[in-house]
């Protein structure tokens, strides 16, 4: 008998009654050294509180497989699971637990359909949790000895201790990075399930790396610490300036996926949590950047956390699609969590093209773009693929998925989300209102060749803004032409003072529309407007930068001290480079500005949807029966509900059904 008939036969003798809540469970035979790996499986109930341990691990590649015996059975499994085994079997007693890549018969989607909903019951009923991180290397021994040192410890770490961890354990910094960075990359921190399997167990988990077995509290006391000292390095200006291995491990600390495990983890341990669950959007939130090999799991691997609302609205079904799956999700989140947040998300992926003829305003040598989108599994613009870990340099959304409706912008005045009733699959039929056309566009940044380092076109997006406040008239061939100075070198040039008026928006000048446009309008935190004295911030850039004097002058009316208002002016920059990464400067011919994808291009439609935040902007298929999303947008004067209030004044409000594909 091969081994797939193995694997047939050894499933069918051992049947399972999901009525029963039954699941297998394999009991490790005692062995010991290298010896072949022996085990039986057998059936229990859940209802009978059977005694048993879990394994959280990684898989492993499909290509390394080794064979185990199982009933008299051949098995095969990957050889980062057979070490696994080896480690954990006792040489005199068996040990009961469930593996789900051995108790699950994963070839049947009908089995996996009533087993992965029970994953949350079964990993909350064990007696004991095992975390497998792999086997040992001389970089993750050193991690090791620094979560024992660290344990060793009563008193609290101090930053004065940490050339003393350094000599203790007799490694340098560049080893200690090194092997921190060996750490990051442990495939167990990259899988979508860990979430659920690490949060739910009652007990503290024991990660077994090699040999070493490290309880989970000396594992969270060393994280616990290793972010103090991390804090007080980066702050300590003289060592973080001397010490670039150090800045190295602060860069991998402040990414790290324990962090946001430790956190989950300590939010499920309240009963009112475990009880209840999360919003889906919260737990999709922490797994976009986890991994799983069938694309359905990225779903699946975190609904048993998720509230019973999620988890009746979109059962387990391994027979669906992922296509369909996505869609139900992205629905769910639309419709159900009552908001548009999650179409925030959704924008290409660029592939640079480095070619001499880039054209308009930034310098020769630069790349062109074209733009891809990320359509593995999905087909529509407006489903989300969440199988697809989006990559750091992609734009940072203007509304993050899980922030509460109308927290900040509010664009749509709390309108409540109306669907079409008579949608096709693949659509979504949502009322909406046009706000303008697109008539002006283009990319508000450029790269330079083989560096991440990008510039603002400042030369492209203030024409663009301007001609948006200035009246258009015909020359003699009868094409529209506006009057406009070309640079705008001091903070002082009357251009600024220009009215920016555009129908149903609020009257400012020019200076205050753009400056609150390219920050987003705000400054410190999602939900709270831009303070007026970023108006004297963006005066300061425009002189430094644009007007290339290079350097910031702080203003003589200025309150505050000559730190406070350089970090004041950092600041600034650092929001306004996280608003124009990746995204263009438009006007539209009612005068509105504001800024949006970077595929954007004119002809495109800015739109209010029932139930958004943020307006959108759609482009007409070449059919013209549909609308592909192109991303959110920032348009000045409309994020707060300006032109909804001015047209609700004037009973105005028409709305039109927008069918997105």
């Amino acid at each position: 008998m091969d081994a797939q008939e193995s694997h047939t036969s050894l499933y069918s003798l051992i049947a399972l009654e999901p009525k029963k809540r039954e699941i297998r469970l394999l009991r490790l035979l005692p062995g010991g050294g290298d010896g072949p790996v022996k085990a039986d499986l057998f059936r229990e109930s859940l209802d009978n509180n059977p005694d048993f341990s879990v394994l959280s691990y990684s898989w492993g590649p499909e290509s390394d497989k080794v064979p185990i015996t199982v009933q008299g059975m051949t098995v095969m499994i990957t050889w980062n699971l057979h070490q696994c085994l080896l480690n954990l079997r006792s040489d005199t007693a068996p040990l009961d637990i469930w593996i789900d890549a051995i108790c699950i018969n994963q070839s049947s989607n009908e089995e996996k359909n009533t087993q992965v909903p029970l994953m949350r019951d079964i990993y909350k009923a064990a007696r004991e949790e095992f975390v497998w991180l792999g086997e040992t290397t001389t970089g993750l021994d050193l991690i090791v000895s620094c979560v024992q040192f660290i344990a060793s410890q009563d008193q609290d770490f101090h930053l004065d201790k940490l050339e003393h961890i350094v000599d203790h354990l007799v490694v340098s910094p560049e080893e200690i990075a090194s092997a921190f960075t060996e750490f990051s990359e442990l495939a167990w921190f990259h899988r979508t399930w860990i979430i659920q399997e690490f949060a739910l167990p009652r007990q503290d988990p024991v990660f077994l790396c090699g040999e070493h077995r490290i309880p989970w509290p000396h594992l969270q006391r060393w994280w616990r610490d290793l972010k103090e000292c991390n804090r007080k390095v980066t702050n300590h200006a003289e060592l973080n300036r001397e010490s670039p291995d150090w800045q190295k491990l602060h860069e991998l600390i402040s990414s790290h996926p324990l962090e946001g495990l430790s956190t989950l983890r300590e939010i499920c341990s309240h009963a009112e949590v475990l009880k209840n669950g999360l919003p889906l959007s919260v737990l999709i939130e922490s797994s976009k950047k986890s991994l799983a090999t069938d694309p359905r799991d990225k779903i699946y691997g975190v609904l048993g956390l998720a509230n019973d609302d999620a988890k009746s609205s979109l059962s387990i079904d391994y027979n669906k699609s992922v296509q369909d799956i996505y869609e139900e999700v992205t629905r769910y989140l639309i419709f159900a969590e009552g908001k548009l947040n999650i179409l925030s998300g959704q924008a290409p992926d660029i592939i640079p093209q480095w070619d001499q003829s880039n054209g308009k305003s930034a310098p020769p040598g630069l790349p062109v773009f074209k733009w891809q989108r990320n359509t593995k599994n999905v087909a529509s613009s407006w489903i989300r693929d969440y199988s697809h870990v989006q990559p750091s340099y992609r734009p940072t959304p203007f509304l993050p998925d899980w922030l509460p409706r109308a927290v900040g912008y509010d664009a749509s005045l709390k309108s409540a989300l109306v669907e079409t009733s008579n949608r096709q699959p693949g659509e979504l039929g949502i009322c909406g209102m046009e706000v303008d056309v697109v008539e002006e566009c283009h990319r508000a940044w450029y790269m330079l060749p083989g560096s991440v380092a990008y510039l603002k076109d400042w030369d492209a997006i203030l024409p663009i803004f301007f001609r948006a406040s200035r009246p258009k008239s015909s020359n003699s061939k009868g094409e529209t032409e506006v009057q406009l100075k070309r640079e705008f070198r001091t903070s002082n040039d009357p251009e600024w003072d220009l009215p920016y008026n555009p129908k149903y928006g609020a009257s400012k000048t020019m200076k205050e529309a753009i400056w609150r446009t390219v920050i987003g309008d705000e400054m410190f935190q999602i939900a709270q407007r831009a303070p007026d004295y970023c108006s004297r911030l963006f005066d300061g850039y425009i002189d430094a930068v644009i007007g290339q004097t290079g350097h910031y002058k702080v203003p003589d009316d200025a309150d505050t001290t000559l730190d406070k208002e350089m970090a004041l002016f950092s600041r600034f920059q650092r929001r306004m480079d996280t608003v124009l990464y990746r995204r263009s400067a438009f006007s539209t011919p009612g005068g509105w500005i504001g800024i949006g994808p970077d595929d954007m291009k004119a002809g495109d439609i800015i739109v209010l949807l029932s139930g958004g935040d943020v307006p959108h902007v759609l482009r007409l298929c070449e059919c013209g029966n549909h609308y592909g999303l192109i991303g959110e947008c920032y348009v000045e004067g409309i994020m707060y509900g300006e032109m909804m209030n001015a047209l609700k004044k004037e009973s105005r409000v028409d709305g039109k059904i927008f069918r997105i594909r």
